[in-house]
């Protein structure tokens, strides 16, 4: 709000005037004052929340009159009221959904868990097996591909977070399929590959057909256990030239399930 002087027009924060110290003048903004106490309020809306008369006169605000209420901000609760309805929908939606009494698609409840794509309580193992850690494993066959690569005269591949995701998600899922146990939460489509081009999954376990020993306790080392895995992908034509052809990146998984059976897929793009 600004005050204009009556003798020069000049305009300031309040009287006198800077430029000629005069203190005739007028206040540019007003205030609507109640005739029955003197309750000042900005917007012309009787009666009065305070005495409730009807009668309302137009003044210059007189910030000396102000009593507390009229200084205080909005309170929480009242700035909170026109969300109450919406807020208490929410609360109640919460309940049921939680409560088992409504379901919801799985992306959508995995996006509200904070969780993509994932298979929980997996049967077998999926960190160490028959003494060996199987994320050491999983490290030696992406070496072994590439150094596979390298000897054809192409570029190593690096693994790719979706990828990999992918290619653990689509082997526990398989694990479920095959063993009591386990939940499939959302597909693979959810999963967020970064690669413009077709993804391709090989599978390389004693889960189909295959070289490999049906189980975990036949293999001494993580490195025996790696190269067994690359050999017979490498020993598929079609399989080996998916991973010639593969430009973006690598993801692999191994899984071991409850009867020893050696579960594996790459991810290529």
């Amino acid at each position: 709000m600004t005050w204009e002087c009556g003798d020069c027009g000049e305009t300031t924060d309040e009287p006198p005037c800077d430029a000629c110290g005069s203190e005739s003048g007028n206040w540019d903004r007003f205030v609507w004052v109640c005739t029955g106490c003197g309750k000042q309020q900005s917007r012309h809306n009787p009666p009065c929340s305070r005495c409730g008369t009807m009668q309302f006169e137009k003044r210059p605000p007189d910030y000396l009159a102000l009593d507390n209420d009229e200084l205080a901000g909005p309170s929480y609760l009242e700035l909170a009221k026109p969300a109450l309805p919406v807020l208490g929908i929410l609360a109640l939606v919460g309940v049921l959904v939680f409560g088992g009494v409504v379901s919801v698609p799985s992306p959508l409840m995995n996006a509200m868990s904070g969780q993509g794509p994932h298979v929980s309580t997996v049967p077998g193992q999926a960190d160490t097996a028959n003494g060996m850690d199987l994320e050491s494993v999983e490290s030696m066959v992406h070496e072994r591909v590439n150094d596979r690569r390298e000897a054809d005269g192409l570029e190593p591949l690096s693994i790719r977070s979706g990828l990999d995701d992918l290619a653990t998600f689509e082997n526990r899922n398989r694990v479920v399929d095959n063993y009591d146990g386990g939940t499939v939460h959302g597909s693979s489509e959810d999963i967020s590959i970064g690669c413009q081009r077709r993804v391709t999954l090989l599978i390389s376990s004693s889960s189909n057909t295959g070289t490999l020993t049906p189980d975990i306790d036949d293999f001494e080392s993580e490195d025996e256990l790696a190269r067994a895995l690359v050999e017979k992908v490498a020993r598929e034509s079609g399989a080996w030239m998916a991973v010639e052809e593969a430009r973006y990146g690598y993801g692999v998984d191994v899984h071991v399930a409850p009867d020893g059976t050696i579960w594996a897929i790459h991810a290529v793009c």
